[in-house]
């Protein structure tokens, strides 16, 4: 039952519109401890035994890179992109702050945040990763994870979202929380 679940929610992430929805119940049950439904996402996902954690101190969870599909790729980071367009164009009506802007297109996210800078974040389908280049901590690669629902790099072992939570913070003086793990 839980891998027809997995297979299904895996299936139904192609649709960008759909956007983390698809993922949140498996993201959730997976964090809640419920091994059938982890174990059916690693059967599904053909997930790699690879696991990261963090190398640089900070204590994280430790997250395991999944061997993705074309599709599946591309419906978890459409979704991760789309979301996070979106919380960043709505975030921007909210805050009043010179030189801010949000443009999405063809997979490629750039978000100027006024004296902070310039990021970029991308989708690079031939390595299944986001790539993101931050005016703060310069470029990373992000790999996703699909029983924690999170894109994570390897080498930090910190996720995009509590990067971009951070730094955008930090650089804005609000509390950024955006949609992605």
């Amino acid at each position: 039952m839980a891998a027809r679940l997995v297979r299904a929610l895996l299936a139904r992430g192609s649709h960008a519109s759909r956007g983390m929805a698809a993922w949140a119940p498996l993201a959730c049950a997976a964090r809640a401890g419920a091994p059938r439904v982890a174990a059916s996402v690693a059967a599904a996902a053909r997930i790699d035994t690879r696991r990261f954690g963090a190398s640089r101190g900070a204590a994280t969870a430790a997250y395991t890179a999944s061997a993705l599909t074309d599709r599946q790729y591309d419906a978890a980071a459409d979704a991760a992109l789309g979301g996070l367009v979106e919380y960043l164009e709505d975030l921007g009506d909210e805050i009043e702050t010179e030189d801010y802007d949000v443009e999405y297109a063809q997979g490629v996210l750039t978000l100027t945040v006024g004296r902070a800078g310039t990021y970029v974040i991308n989708k690079q389908p031939p390595n299944k990763q986001i790539w993101l280049s931050s005016p703060v901590s310069g470029p990373e690669r992000y790999d996703f994870d699909c029983a924690q629902g999170a894109w994570f790099c390897r080498h930090t072992g910190e996720s995009l979202g509590a990067l971009l939570g951070r730094e955008l913070s930090q650089a804005l003086g609000v509390r950024v929380e955006p949609p992605i793990a």
